[in-house]
């Protein structure tokens, strides 16, 4: 509902004046991301990969011929889709490789991240055998992806299953993660939607999961079930107490160190186990157990 507010133009200009900061702010962190991505993804190496991933919307599924009541409003079977793009270097040129992890379970929390990154990870393990490092992207959903229990976990599960060293984790500014990532899952519901107008009946997941298979042979498309996300929320780690975590723009992580830096933007000259004297904003140290 629209409200009418009046004020004088001292107090206009006040208020332009304190909103014209934030924003000043929220532009400078969305152009130093895309610069810092855009850098580490021009030099990576033959041991280094780049992963920008994100959840898409869920999939209804659909009928080609539907009565009324289900075509305006009816319940339709749905599917989550987390959609991902590698990135890494082969020949010295830069490649890229799709993937997309469905699961008729709806929960886009941190453990099914890790339930979703699992079949990924064990596929760019395959394509670079000889993986060091890893930096993933994502954008700054906090119930998602910045939040403590995903920095323990990046460090302990994920880092364990892709047997890495060195761990960098970027959050771009929020609201401005759509990029490829956003363009798998599009092409794939595009596709989806097209076997239905050509008469193929997409009822459930399982009907679904085949006809992208069939259709998009140039995409990396598994399954991931309840049964394995119930498994990661199992995952017992140990919360930190660390308040600023939502100012974070970079978590960096090594096996040596066993310790997570934490800064407010992503720097590109500070190594993933340095004090990073630019952005810091604190640590957090993984307990033993958690390791």
């Amino acid at each position: 509902m629209k409200e009418e507010i009046e004020t004088t133009k001292n107090g206009l200009v006040s208020a332009f004046e304190k909103q014209l900061l934030k924003f000043t702010c929220h532009v400078c962190i969305i152009k130093h991301q895309y610069r810092s991505i855009k850098f580490i993804k021009e030099n990576l190496r033959i041991d280094k990969i780049l992963l920008h991933m994100d959840f898409s919307e869920n999939y209804s599924c659909k009928y080609t011929q539907e009565v009324q009541s289900l075509h305006f409003g009816g319940f339709r079977n749905q599917v989550s889709l987390h959609t991902a793009v590698l990135y890494y270097s082969k020949d010295r040129t830069v490649q890229s490789v799709p993937f997309c992890t469905i699961s008729e379970d709806y929960r886009h929390n941190n453990v099914a991240i890790c339930a979703h990154l699992t079949p990924v990870t064990k596929k760019i393990k395959n394509i670079v055998p000889n993986l060091n490092k890893i930096h993933f992207v994502h954008d700054g959903t906090s119930n998602q992806y910045r939040n403590r229990k995903m920095c323990v976990l990046a460090a302990t599960f994920l880092a364990k299953l892709a047997k890495i060293k060195i761990l960098h984790w970027h959050f771009l500014e929020a609201g401005h993660g759509k990029e490829a990532p956003d363009g798998v899952g599009g092409c794939l519901k595009r596709t989806a939607d097209g076997i239905v107008a050509r008469g193929i009946d997409i009822p459930n997941f399982d009907v679904l999961i085949d006809q992208l298979k069939i259709n998009c042979k140039g995409v990396n498309i598994f399954c991931v079930a309840s049964a394995e996300i119930d498994d990661c929320d199992k995952i017992e780690v140990t919360l930190p107490s660390f308040a600023d975590i939502l100012r974070a723009h970079e978590i960096s992580w090594t096996k040596e160190e066993n310790l997570i830096q934490i800064r407010r933007l992503t720097c590109t000259l500070c190594l993933a186990d340095q004090h990073c004297h630019h952005y810091t904003i604190g640590q957090i140290l993984i307990k033993a157990k958690d390791w």
